[in-house]
């Protein structure tokens, strides 16, 4: 469907309760594309069906085989932004290199705004913290973790 404007997404209300606009989790495809923006990578020819991750800029739909929607994913969040649909209002996100760990779980506790912390192992010095958001059945959204 395209649109004049940009649809706004507010994170919070995200992080919140897990509304992003008007999709929800185990909607079709064919449902998305007529009530929602089209995504980035859309065509006009059916192979938009074929694929099975739909992208919003930085923001991912993934789908099952069934055509379903089981995750809205973004691993980004230095460069957030919503493609040529989605107008993000990143709440905490706005400037990312500035958000600390203990700042970022202090937003969330502040909010009570349920998260899964989990720190991998890291053997070598390069080290970062990296942080993806998602919604998904655990309807957990963001988890946070460390990379290599």
């Amino acid at each position: 469907m395209k649109l004049k404007t940009k649809i706004d997404i507010d994170l919070l209300e995200i992080f919140k309760t897990g509304k992003f606009n008007y999709l929800k989790l185990g909607q079709t495809k064919e449902w998305i594309l007529n009530n929602f923006p089209d995504p980035d990578n859309y065509s006009v020819d059916a192979s938009v069906f074929e694929n099975d991750v739909w992208c919003y800029g930085d923001i991912e739909l993934h789908f099952r085989k069934d055509s379903t929607l089981f995750l809205i994913f973004t691993d980004h969040i230095d460069s957030l932004e919503g493609g040529r649909s989605l107008s993000l209002n990143k709440w905490i996100l706005n400037n990312p290199k500035y958000l600390a760990l203990e700042k970022l779980l202090g937003h969330l506790v502040l909010e009570r705004i349920d998260f899964i912390f989990n720190i991998r192992a890291c053997l070598n010095l390069y080290c970062k913290i990296v942080y993806s958001l998602f919604l998904s059945e655990t309807r957990l959204p963001i988890v946070i973790g460390m990379k290599t």
